[in-house]
């Protein structure tokens, strides 16, 4: 390794020989050392030993530029974290694909550089908390439980390329199932409580809400929602059956005669452009009278009050 300034003095033959074979070394070695070259120019290069990092000197002759490892180009990042915000390194900035594992205890904000190039981010994380990608003052995308996510960075913000969840593409869905009784009350909307945890389809791409069960959205997409509910009444009354995000009604299901006795409401389905961080529930309403939700039992067969989100873009 040499940082030879390449400046060759006058002298004896053999002083400037051996000068010139410094230089030469020099330039052969990328000006490789611990410590930057004194009075670089602009596009020099320099091989950073102490990062590990390939840098070259920018136009204006102000910062060095990374521009790969010194170890290659390609590899892969794994770090095991619990939570908070971890920033890369000026190294681990220039991996192709990152793979973040650990049992959370808090959300995750990973801080990437704001030029970031197209990367790769799979989160093998566990725990009810979010995993996200930003740039240290821009936006960013959160990248749910058992997902792989191709990313890069504009300058500000963080942005998807393509999704893909798990080893193989596979759609997110959460399917949520409630076989016990619950209480209904006459003229009001009830949202279905669903138990934590629920039954579960494939690839958490989203979460359960803490308070009534329902789907918390991961990731800003297009979603089919589908809810049903299962239910038993006394006198005959109206049943009807409600697709609810953050709240609100945002589907109406329509209304159904029943008779005394077990019953099934219609299926509601709902398909709609969701937002990260909403909050998707299913409510029913009694008119007239009170009802208990319940599960259709063995005497009527299987059969449950259940709502299931999927990811269809």
């Amino acid at each position: 390794m040499s940082q030879n300034s390449l400046v060759v003095a006058d002298g004896t033959g053999a002083q400037v020989l051996a000068a010139m074979n410094n230089a030469l070394d020099t330039l052969r070695t990328q000006f490789s050392g611990p410590t930057p070259p004194g009075t670089p120019l602009p596009y020099q290069v320099w091989a950073d030993t102490t990062t590990g990092v390939l840098k070259v000197r920018d136009a204006a002759n102000t910062v060095w530029i990374p521009v790969q490892p010194l170890s290659g180009l390609g590899y892969n990042v794994t770090k095991t974290l619990a939570g908070g915000t971890y920033t890369l390194t000026e190294f681990e900035a220039l991996a192709s694909s990152f793979e973040f594992n650990g049992a959370l205890t808090s959300n995750l904000v990973i801080v990437v550089p704001n030029n970031m190039p197209v990367f790769a981010v799979e989160n093998l994380t566990t725990g009810a908390f979010t995993v996200t990608i930003k740039t240290a003052a821009g936006t960013g995308q959160a990248i749910g439980q058992g997902e792989i996510s191709m990313l890069y960075c504009n300058g500000v913000n963080c942005e998807f390329i393509s999704d893909t969840q798990g080893t193989a593409p596979q759609r997110p869905i959460l399917s949520l199932l409630r076989t016990t009784a619950q209480a209904l009350t006459s003229s009001v909307w009830n949202t279905i409580v669903f138990p934590i945890p629920s039954v579960q389809g494939v690839n958490g791409g989203m979460k359960q809400d803490p308070a009534t069960g329902g789907a918390v959205i991961s990731q800003t997409g297009w979603y089919r929602i589908t809810g049903q509910a299962t239910f038993t009444v006394s006198p005959a009354l109206h049943m009807a059956v409600a697709i609810m995000l953050n709240r609100v009604i945002a589907w109406y299901g329509g209304a159904a005669t029943t008779t005394a006795g077990w019953y099934s409401s219609p299926v509601v389905d709902y398909i709609a452009y969701i937002a990260a961080g909403t909050i998707v529930d299913l409510a029913v309403i009694p008119w007239g009278a009170t009802a208990t939700l319940q599960a259709w039992g063995a005497t009527y067969g299987p059969g449950a009050s259940q709502l299931k989100v999927v990811r269809i873009a």
